[in-house]
């Protein structure tokens, strides 16, 4: 009997999971077969007949950079539609990025902005989701923007292993977007020295975006072992991890980012690391030498780096002196005037109203 059972219940899920897989293949084939070329910046219009219509179109991105798709419908009776946004995985398998309810109005609705890859293909949906919507023209226009990301080379390979990672050095800002809520790339960085080092993440979302970042290190068995995480969310300042050290010249140090909540879906974000940084002691006073910081940025109004926790920290930018103190983890976060390009500030920490030596950094290009 219980040999019976359980065969029962295998063929069960056989049949389930043939029938889940059989579902997704139609919708596949359907998109692709079904849906209408959507270029950039050109408006397309269309009416659903009937309540369980839908629409299919097709857009592949030829520069990259950020796009967002508007949608205005010209019912005035509260007509609504769902609008998808979708892309094809590294498995040829369509996953959803974002979806949104289009309500009337006179502004239209614009979706999320994303930032996808120049060749990547998004499909767009427009369902009649309520009934309402049928017999109504409605308009879908792609918007783009070509808008260059300074300082920043995009990850040469999809690698979401860390046996196929990208490399990263102090010396490249790596772009890279997670294209699905479960994608998630892997990097790689040899340490070069015994001073220690951190990682800034930066998410260019507006849309409440969170990713995580995950530090690993294989053990003496070739087993990864993780040192670190912390849970990144948008924000103009970006994040600087924890300070590390104590590991030995050549040690490879595994980064791992995450789309963990799937709202990072279709996302840039900018990784960098930072090994200029000395260790430091309260003895000395001494402020990390980041003669290469990478979060002081033209175009912002704030200074991100690492000082003693607790350290008064002053940077002087043109005639004025602005100040912050660093938290428990010796984080800090000055804020200024809007940096300029090319100027430089002077940065140093006080402690124990001792004044460290000071440190001029220049200011890089904006992202």
């Amino acid at each position: 009997m219980k040999k019976i059972f359980v065969a029962f219940v295998i063929s069960f899920i056989f049949v389930l999971f043939s029938g889940s897989v059989s579902a997704r293949a139609e919708l596949e084939k359907n998109v692709k077969d079904k849906a209408s070329d959507l270029k950039a910046n050109k408006t397309v219009t269309n009416v659903l007949n009937s309540a369980d219509e839908e629409a299919w179109y097709r857009f592949e991105v030829t520069e990259t950079g950020s796009q967002q798709f508007s949608f205005k419908s010209k019912g005035v009776d509260g007509s609504r539609f769902w609008m998808g946004i979708y892309v094809v995985d590294d498995d040829g398998v369509l996953q959803q990025a974002y979806v949104e309810r289009m309500k009337d109005g006179a502004d239209g609705n614009l979706s999320t902005e994303f930032s996808y890859q120049k060749e990547t293909v998004i499909y767009v949906n427009i369902t009649n989701a309520y009934g309402d919507g049928t017999g109504i023209e409605y308009s879908l226009i792609a918007n783009t923007s070509t808008e260059p990301v300074k300082n920043c080379v995009w990850a040469t390979k999809d690698s979401d292993k860390y046996t196929d990672a990208n490399k990263i050095t102090s010396k490249n800002r790596v772009c890279s977007i997670l294209n699905t809520g479960a994608d998630e790339d892997w990097y790689v960085y040899e340490v070069k020295n015994k001073d220690s080092f951190s990682f800034y993440i930066k998410s260019l979302g507006v849309n409440g975006a969170r990713f995580w970042l995950g530090i690993y290190v294989e053990d003496n068995d070739g087993v990864l072992q993780q040192k670190g995480a912390w849970r990144i969310n948008d924000g103009a300042d970006g994040y600087t991890s924890d300070e590390l050290g104590g590991y030995t010249k050549g040690t490879k140090i595994y980064v791992n980012v995450t789309n963990a909540y799937g709202d990072a879906t279709g996302v840039r974000y900018i990784l960098a690391v930072n090994d200029t940084v000395k260790n430091s002691s309260s003895d000395d006073a001494s402020v990390s030498d980041n003669s290469d910081v990478i979060s002081i940025l033209a175009g912002t109004n704030v200074v991100v780096g690492k000082a003693d926790p607790g350290a008064k920290v002053s940077v002087k930018y043109g005639k004025k002196t602005y100040t912050a103190t660093a938290d428990a983890d010796g984080i800090y976060r000055v804020k200024t005037a809007k940096l300029k390009k090319g100027k430089s500030i002077t940065i140093w920490q006080t402690v124990n109203k001792q004044d460290s030596e000071k440190t001029t950094v220049k200011i890089v290009s904006k992202y």
